[in-house]
């Protein structure tokens, strides 16, 4: 399971990458930490703004084999990137 959480983590990072270069926003740095019993969340620094998402396991996990999981990831790295565009 531990390695499936570590794709999930490394995938979302690097839609994180992708959906920003997209929209020409400088990802400076990013982590993980716990959060709270079967979450992770995640810090990213967003054109110097720091801004966090929490992500359950489940989804981590899921990620290789659920579409619908993939999208809501996105659509909610595109909400922190929204929040890193507004001044």
């Amino acid at each position: 399971m531990r390695d499936q959480q570590q794709f999930g983590e490394n995938w979302t990072v690097h839609q994180l990458h992708t959906l920003a270069s997209e929209k020409g926003v400088r990802v400076e740095a990013t982590d993980w930490s716990d959060a709270r019993d079967l979450t992770r969340l995640l810090i990213a620094t967003l054109n110097g703004r720091r801004l966090m998402e929490t992500f359950t396991l489940g989804e981590l996990e899921d990620l290789p084999s659920h579409q619908e999981t993939q999208a809501d990831i996105r659509k909610r790295l595109q909400v922190l990137i929204a929040q890193a565009l507004t001044p």
